[in-house]
């Protein structure tokens, strides 16, 4: 599931925890991405995530071809 917009942290984990998802992460400052599992990838430093989200600019909102990702506890 993917969400786009004006997003936060906030509101891509909530959209994905309201969704029944595991994961959320953030891309690109403005994209969500939901899922029950990490798929690709791994552990990444953080300096990949370098683009403020779209709708909190004290935020960080992963970068290109880097997520910020939160798991649902």
């Amino acid at each position: 599931m993917s969400v786009t917009g004006d997003m936060t942290e906030e509101l891509c984990v909530n959209a994905c925890s309201t969704a029944g998802y595991k994961y959320a992460g953030v891309e690109y400052a403005g994209e969500c991405w939901c899922d029950n599992s990490i798929q690709n990838g791994g552990a990444s430093t953080t300096t990949g995530c370098d683009m403020t989200c779209k709708g909190d600019s004290t935020e960080l909102c992963g970068g290109t071809n880097h997520l910020n990702v939160f798991k649902r506890s």
